[in-house]
């Protein structure tokens, strides 16, 4: 069943849609497989990692070697890809390189058995050369099948260099978007945000799903249901049901019912574990894609970016589509506040949810196409904020103690450099002792300890939000009510 250019076992480099070349290897199929190859010359493969089988073309397979190694080293890999990587390599030690035998053309036959002996040296290099010359060659294929596919497709899969110069051909474009820079780490990130300003988006005809009906997502789910949205709730408690019922919301009785129902489904649960449970556990999200083609699925909880990939693959892998989309509250300077989303995954699904956006949100952002970019910066932008508060806190305790004036100090702050919509209306809540407002010490804890994790994995010093994180876990263990919002300034004030 294998043909002669490749044998079972070989250790290989195959790539799916929508995936890099990953680490695999040649395998027999089950002879109970439902799954079937095309006319064209398929195989079947087992990848590293993932853990995954599936049959792929000749063209997208070619053998593991070192040029396949270097092709990996300056790419950003998730963790699920650096597995499958160690995994070859050990793999590779065991069996020795092959590379893929050159195609015969007619005629040809003849003639190499005529040729002069070659040495084993020279063997080697045309092997390596050969194998180079085969990924080059499956690569290319690859970008030209991208460009042929629509704006969309090929904008989520575009290199970051190449991104920036169509953001800036987009610039003069109907749509009302503008280019936006963000600079992390000192790398310049460029992304798409939608202005809903002065617009008028009419509601999409899809039928919209919503899984969680906690303080978030009932303001979310409200707002969807006034502008028309055709929208199936589920929530753990259904008795939250009833009032969105009335409202004119469908309701449904598990998560994988409200995926079989509905075209894309919004997530906006209370964390990780939440999310896993709701995504993997039993009448889930997969559950609801077996069989289905197409379904978007948008996390809007705020998750750690190794969660988000974990969830990105399993849905992928059941013919879904994934975004997660973390919002975060604003406050704009008429003190209204409103919602942003900081966007990362499969740009069609974006632009697909872009009615919904604009009736939940004031701003929508697209920042890349790698999913885990989008939890990351929400992740940094909760962890400089909640760091903030804190600082905030501290020096609004120490005016009091000093018998100063906490309303001069945010005059000042006003007209300085620090003026800001978001300081001035915490400072002002802390100075009047109004302790309740804002997000729950439980989750803004929560976000500093995503933040903590992630920097560990990088390897990166966080003194300042490690002692921020020590501050917020004061009050769940204090009298105050945690489920309440209690500020940081009410325990920063008794120290």
């Amino acid at each position: 069943m294998v043909a002669a250019d490749f044998e079972v076992d070989d250790l290989v480099w195959a790539k799916m849609k929508n995936y890099p070349f990953w680490p695999a290897k040649i395998v027999n199929p089950p002879s109970n497989t439902k799954s079937t190859p095309s006319k064209k010359a398929h195989h079947y493969v087992f990848f590293f990692g993932s853990e995954n089988y599936a049959w792929i073309s000749d063209e997208n397979i070619v053998h593991h070697s070192e040029e396949m190694l270097q092709s990996t080293s300056t790419k950003k890999k998730s963790t699920s890809y650096k597995s499958a990587i160690d995994k070859i390599i050990a793999e590779s030690e065991k069996v020795p390189m092959k590379s893929r035998p050159p195609i015969k053309e007619k005629g040809e036959s003849k003639m190499l058995t005529e040729s002069s002996p070659v040495s084993s040296s020279e063997r080697k290099v045309s092997k390596s050369q050969r194998g180079k010359s085969k990924y080059e060659s499956a690569k290319k294929r690859y970008f030209v099948k991208v460009q042929k596919s629509s704006q969309n497709q090929y904008f989520a899969k575009m290199h970051k260099k190449v991104r920036k110069k169509y953001f800036t051909d987009r610039i003069k474009s109907s749509r009302s978007k503008e280019t936006s820079s963000i600079e992390l780490n000192g790398e310049t990130l460029l992304g798409m945000l939608s202005t809903f300003a002065g617009k008028t988006i009419e509601s999409t005809k899809k039928k919209i799903g919503f899984l969680g009906l906690g303080k978030m997502g009932q303001r979310i789910v409200k707002k969807l249901i006034e502008s028309d949205h055709n929208v199936t709730v589920w929530n753990r408690t259904l008795d939250k049901c009833t009032e969105f019922v009335k409202l004119g919301a469908h309701c449904a009785l598990t998560p994988s019912s409200v995926i079989a129902e509905c075209d894309v489904t919004f997530c906006c649960v209370s964390g990780p574990d939440a999310v896993k449970a709701i995504v993997f556990g039993p009448d889930g999200v997969l559950v609801g894609l077996e069989g289905t083609r197409g379904k978007g699925y948008v996390e809007l909880t705020t998750i750690d970016p190794i969660t988000s990939e974990e969830i990105a693959e399993a849905i992928r892998h059941k013919g879904g589509t994934y975004l997660e989309s973390p919002v975060t509250e604003s406050k704009k300077q008429d003190k209204s506040e409103s919602l942003v989303v900081v966007c990362s995954g499969e740009y069609d699904l974006f632009t697909n949810c872009e009615s919904c956006f604009y009736a939940f949100a004031s701003d929508a952002y697209f920042l890349s196409g790698e999913v885990g970019s989008g939890s990351n910066m929400n992740l940094l932008t909760s962890m400089f904020m909640n760091t903030v508060y804190a600082a905030l806190a501290e020096s609004l305790a120490l005016i009091r103690k000093l018998n100063l004036s906490q309303d001069a100090l945010l005059e000042f702050l006003k007209h300085g450099p620090l003026n800001c919509c978001l300081l001035q209306h915490k400072g002002k809540a802390l100075a009047s002792d109004d302790f309740f407002i804002g997000s729950t010490f439980k989750y803004q804890q929560k976000d500093l300890s995503l933040a903590l994790s992630l920097g560990d994995f990088c390897e990166q010093p966080m003194p300042l939000t490690a002692s921020a994180n020590e501050l917020y876990k004061r009050p769940i263990h204090l009298l105050y009510e945690p489920e309440n919002g209690t500020s940081s300034g009410k325990s920063t004030a008794e120290d």
